[in-house]
């Protein structure tokens, strides 16, 4: 073995020994300062993030039938992966094009518990809202970097032609129709969400036409922490229909207010309440049994007859 070879091994063996002094603390899944100032920036946690956000132009339906093609997504990816602890970042709301109205106040970076019940989503799916992210994932700093972004794009070949195919393929941007732009070397700035603090370090554009499932070939989780999807959805459904679809779609319950608020107005201007109704349900969805619809047996049956 030359000289050459053996020192090389030494300096090795000298920076894995001595790893913290170059920055790497053991502090996992914590921010923490220890006695030499080294700040642990989490390089030991498993944690790890995805975020996503769809067309700007799409409504609110629309965002619902994405959010649960991810959740589906996660979940099966969680059965999967024991290794690494997997979140999604919900995507603020706010700024859509159907919301005119000017006289309810501030629209923009809206939590989503301000409609959904929080709770109820994290009994399907590990759920933070963004304000959260930022707060866990920055250790406190002002600044946050996501590690990757995927702009998704539509083949518009296979539009042509009429032949559809998996494809998960990355592909040259174009830099004049690209919303995120590069400010200097490993830092890409745009809108998210109305965040200026939020930057992206390295932005790839996918070509991609194929199921959500499609996209975990692209998390690389021994490489990045957070990876957002763009454009989302593009991707389609894993199971539309199945159960897994049900299960993630019954855990969007409404934020409570929003109930009490519809209950009230039927019972004012309807003469309808969940009792008088036969309507009422567990507060946990999960807690939901399968039922024969008694009303719509006896219409069917006089329809029929």
């Amino acid at each position: 073995m030359s000289a050459l070879k053996v020192l090389c091994i030494i300096i090795l063996i000298a920076f894995v020994a001595n790893g913290s002094e170059f920055g790497f603390c053991n502090a996992p899944d914590e921010c923490t300062v220890d006695s030499r100032g080294c700040i642990a920036e989490n390089h030991f946690t498993k944690k790890r993030y995805i975020l996503y956000d769809v067309n700007p132009a799409e409504g609110f339906n629309l965002r619902r039938d994405v959010y649960i093609r991810i959740a589906v997504f996660l979940r099966k990816l969680i059965e999967r992966d024991k290794e690494f602890q997997w979140q999604l970042v919900l995507p603020p709301w706010g700024n859509l094009y159907h919301w005119r109205s000017r006289n309810i106040g501030f629209q923009e970076r809206l939590p989503w518990g301000t409609f959904f019940d929080i709770t109820s989503l994290q009994l399907y799916i590990p759920v933070i809202e963004m304000y959260e992210f930022l707060k866990e994932y920055s250790c406190g700093n002002r600044e946050v970097q996501l590690d990757r972004l995927y702009i998704l794009q539509n083949d518009e070949e296979m539009f042509k032609t009429g032949k559809f195919e998996d494809k998960n393929e990355l592909v040259d941007c174009d830099h004049n129709s690209l919303r995120y732009h590069k400010l200097k070397q490993h830092m890409y700035t745009g809108p998210f969400w109305g965040y200026s603090n939020v930057t992206a370090r390295d932005v790839k554009c996918l070509k991609f036409h194929g199921m959500a499932r499609d996209l975990s070939q692209n998390l690389m989780p021994t490489q990045y922490r957070s990876v957002m999807f763009h454009r989302m959805e593009i991707a389609l459904h894993d199971e539309y229909g199945s159960k897994e679809y049900w299960r993630a779609r019954r855990s969007m319950r409404y934020n409570p207010e929003l109930y009490d608020i519809a209950e009230d107005y039927r019972k004012t201007f309807l003469n309808s309440t969940n009792e008088n109704d036969n309507t009422e349900r567990p507060a946990d969805w999960t807690k939901e049994k399968v039922y024969c619809d008694y009303y719509y047996f006896l219409y069917y049956s006089n329809d029929k007859l």
